[in-house]
């Protein structure tokens, strides 16, 4: 952000940037970004500040709150038209909680001690299936990052879900990017990890040049102590960013297995089941 004018930028499939949108008529706008997510119903981008959640318009940033009877600190949101998944602390607890389009709550649920939810994500098997799923990326116990997978369906989630969510998981997820030398899906995000990298080197790399300057052309103390200060406010919170990055590499390990070794026992060829020995990573085949 700066002056408080907060851009929304759109990258394609491959990470590069392919259009911004500044919000225009938002009073929150100053507020911290916590969730993203698309009302496919209304063509517009759902935004969750900690205080309040507003949709906005994709031609011209025009915000438009949602109507909503809670009153506590928003950690996120999504968009499954014509409702929205709201996750929320309140009282040293987090919840998720429906809300209908009416602004109406239909369901709340306390998450599970020492669960923080991250982020969620709209899974539909198919359209004409009676069940779907909500991904959730969640923080278990401050140290491990993982996926949930929960069940979503018209009666679970208290009213009938459009068929657009469908329609905008099957244009915007499932088809390979265009235009550009693509990775597997885990050098995309080690790419986006690398790029963030680059981007918060030059970053800090600036603010150590801009300190440089002011302590040489300036004799007045409470202005170097002013730039010293939001020099220290940047890194502040590039250590926030550089924690998020550390937990998303983890992941990415876990998942990808980046830096595993190959054990014997894959390519062990057994006509039953095959046991690999841990002391010396041998492959045998179970004998009758």
């Amino acid at each position: 952000m700066k002056n408080c004018n907060t851009n929304i930028y759109k990258l394609d499939k491959c990470f590069k940037e392919v259009g911004c949108i500044t919000l225009r008529s938002c009073n929150n706008k100053c507020q911290t970004i916590v969730g993203i997510s698309i009302n496919c119903g209304n063509n517009t981008i759902v935004i969750a500040f900690n205080s309040c959640i507003v949709e906005v318009r994709k031609n011209c940033g025009e915000c438009m709150c949602v109507p909503s009877p809670m009153n506590c600190y928003i950690t996120g949101v999504l968009c499954v038209y014509p409702g929205y998944v709201v996750t929320f602390y309140k009282d040293k607890k987090y919840y998720v909680t429906i809300i209908d389009q009416c602004g109406q709550i239909v369901l709340t649920s306390e998450v599970e001690e020492g669960i923080i939810i991250q982020d969620m994500l709209f899974n539909p098997i198919d359209e004409n299936s009676s069940l779907s799923f909500m991904d959730c990326l969640v923080l278990r116990n401050l140290t491990e990052i993982c996926v949930t997978h929960q069940p979503v369906s018209d009666s679970i989630i208290g009213y009938n879900i459009a068929p657009c969510n469908f329609d905008l998981c099957n244009k915007s997820c499932c088809n390979p990017c265009e235009g550009c030398d693509c990775l597997d899906p885990c050098g995309n995000v080690l790419q986006s990890i690398a790029l963030i990298e680059s981007a918060i080197a030059n970053i800090l790399n600036c603010e150590g040049e801009k300190l440089d300057k002011v302590i040489e052309v300036c004799e007045d103390v409470d202005k170097i102590l002013c730039v010293n200060k939001s020099v220290t406010n940047t890194i502040v919170k590039v250590t926030h960013l550089e924690h998020v990055l550390v937990a998303k590499l983890e992941a990415l390990e876990n998942y990808c297995n980046l830096c595993g070794e190959k054990s014997k026992c894959d390519n062990c060829k057994c006509h039953d089941e095959k046991i690999c020995i841990d002391d010396d990573n041998t492959c045998t085949c179970n004998v009758d």
